[in-house]
């Protein structure tokens, strides 16, 4: 059986691995808007090579962003998961609001 501390840190390992998913998928949007701003200027001269070049590396950065964006949400549900463990843990009483991670012990009311 699990304690309330180890259930804890295995919250806040997937947390950031979460959160890196997240910009990440941020990061990948930006990159996204950029290239479709070059495949429309290839596209309004006419530019078939370039139009080609640009729409592949537009599915290529859509397609892995989209990977990371299922890997992000894989993790929240273990997020949740962890989270319902460790309120059957401690009876309910732990707080969620006031752990963001940045700190070195839990916080169990009592």
């Amino acid at each position: 059986m699990e304690d309330a501390y180890s259930v804890l840190c295995q919250i806040r390992a997937v947390n950031k691995v979460f959160r890196r998913a997240c910009s990440q998928v941020i990061l990948l949007n930006h990159k996204i808007e950029d290239a479709k701003t070059r495949y429309d200027r290839a596209r309004a001269v006419r530019r078939l090579s370039f139009r080609y070049s640009n729409r592949l590396k537009l599915t290529s950065l859509e397609g892995v962003r989209n990977l990371i964006y299922e890997h992000a949400c894989v993790k929240c549900e273990e997020i949740e998961a962890l989270q319902a463990k460790l309120r059957q843990l401690t009876g309910g009483v732990y707080d969620f609001t006031e752990s963001d991670g940045s700190e070195s012990e839990g916080n169990l009311s009592e």
